[in-house]
């Protein structure tokens, strides 16, 4: 049914979970990207929520969704040992990035607990200065430490060009003016 609709899913739980790169290069004669770059999506996905993001969240649970164009996202799971407490990831590589997504702030910040909440400033901002504040006293090199400072402009400009689209768009009336709508 996948190769009918042109929609894969590979992964799942435990074990299963493994052979997603193996499921994706299978069904590489039916969609039009290189399933090379899909596997990477799915294995960088895996890595950031497992080892970048460090919540003490193990993932037992990793589902690549993806169509025929190679648009894709990622639902994974991963569970707290000592507190019992599941929490879910989810990735999208469809469309262009959105940085006025309240989603791009809000990982590791919440939790899987039956009460979700939004982001507070004050977390953000704190996470935010403690990673600075990390990378700034870490021992990672000047070289890696100008690509975060670059990386750290790049989302500010991407920011402010963002804010500047959506409020030409405010900005726009309606209607043309002069013209009514007849009904």
């Amino acid at each position: 049914m996948e190769h009918e609709i042109g929609f894969f899913a590979a992964g799942g739980k435990g074990k299963v979970s493994r052979k997603t790169p193996e499921e994706i290069t299978r069904s590489g004669d039916c969609i039009r990207t290189s399933p090379e770059i899909l596997v990477q999506a799915s294995r960088l996905s895996a890595k950031v929520d497992s080892a970048a993001v460090q919540d003490g969240f193990q993932l037992y649970h990793h589902v690549f969704f993806y169509d025929r164009d190679g648009r894709w996202a990622v639902v994974q799971q991963g569970m707290n040992e000592q507190t019992r407490y599941a929490r879910r990831y989810h990735w999208l590589g469809i469309g262009s990035v959105n940085f006025r997504d309240p989603a791009r702030f809000s990982y590791a910040h919440g939790g899987k607990d039956g009460h979700p909440y939004p982001v507070d400033r004050d977390s953000y901002d704190g996470s935010i200065e403690f990673l600075r504040e990390s990378i700034n006293a870490g021992k990672i090199g000047i070289r890696k430490k100008a690509a975060f400072r670059r990386l750290a402009f790049f989302c500010e400009d991407a920011e402010k060009n963002e804010d500047a689209k959506m409020r030409s768009c405010e900005d726009r009336p309606t209607e043309p003016e002069g013209e009514k709508l007849r009904g």
